[in-house]
């Protein structure tokens, strides 16, 4: 992932996101910034007011090194990002040890109890933000799932070979899953039908087959009609003979 994530430069964006957020988090602290320089800072430098001279000069600095590595996609310290990520990636595949020390901060994260009760409660929260997203007439997921199916059927209108390999695709699966559980198919439907009675597969019927079951009627009145003629005008000739 972090391969993927450095060939495509997207680690990049992250660390945009990281530096607009320091930005805004620097500037909605300053006042804790002061208060922790003139905490440490001699009774002298307090009373020249220094120590706020010294905050001042921390925050605009640190602020001018965020403004130059947002702004320049050149910036040494872009480039240093990218050789920690290849480094790290590299390190996680080749290096034992590392794999080791990773592995067992993901274990010791997960018998925490306050991460299972945060991750409990943060998977009855989406829960609840799903069912509301739902029930909702203009929600998201809805909006979302109309239009991907809109976007994929375009696409498969849109491309034959496509359409083509998932045609192909989805006969090997029916096929297998009919090798695989098609007699135990065959098997309820026939129980099922066996239960019906026939006031039950007449209502099927006739929802089901609909009109085509009034033309089956009515080709089964004529032909049985006609069959009747044939068969009377027979005997009446073979009577005449």
């Amino acid at each position: 992932m972090l391969e993927a994530l450095a060939e495509q430069g997207r680690h990049q964006v992250i660390l945009d996101a990281l530096l607009t957020q320091g930005y805004h988090l620097l500037e909605e602290n300053k006042d804790l910034v002061h208060e922790k320089i003139r905490g440490r800072s001699g009774w002298l430098m307090r009373f020249v007011s220094a120590d706020k001279k010294v905050a001042d000069t921390v925050i605009n600095a640190v602020n001018d090194l965020l403004y130059e590595v947002a702004s320049d996609p050149r910036h040494p310290l872009r480039t240093q990002l990218n050789e920690i990520v290849s480094k790290f990636a590299d390190d996680l595949r080749d290096d034992p040890e590392l794999q080791a020390r990773v592995g067992g901060w993901i274990k010791e994260a997960a018998a925490h109890p306050s991460v299972g009760q945060a991750v409990e409660a943060g998977w009855s929260e989406f829960k609840a933000a799903l069912r509301r997203d739902c029930a909702s007439p203009n929600g998201r997921l809805r909006s979302w799932l109309e239009g991907a199916l809109i976007n994929l059927g375009a696409g498969l209108l849109r491309e034959p070979s496509v359409r083509n390999a998932l045609n192909a695709r989805l006969r090997s699966l029916l096929a297998e899953l009919a090798d695989r559980h098609g007699e135990d198919v065959a098997r309820l439907v026939s129980e099922t039908i066996r239960r019906w009675d026939s006031a039950t597969v007449v209502e099927k019927l006739e929802s089901n087959v609909g009109r085509d079951l009034q033309y089956i009627r009515l080709n089964g009145t004529v032909i049985g009609g006609l069959v009747g003629l044939v068969l009377h005008a027979a005997a009446e000739i073979a009577r005449a003979a």
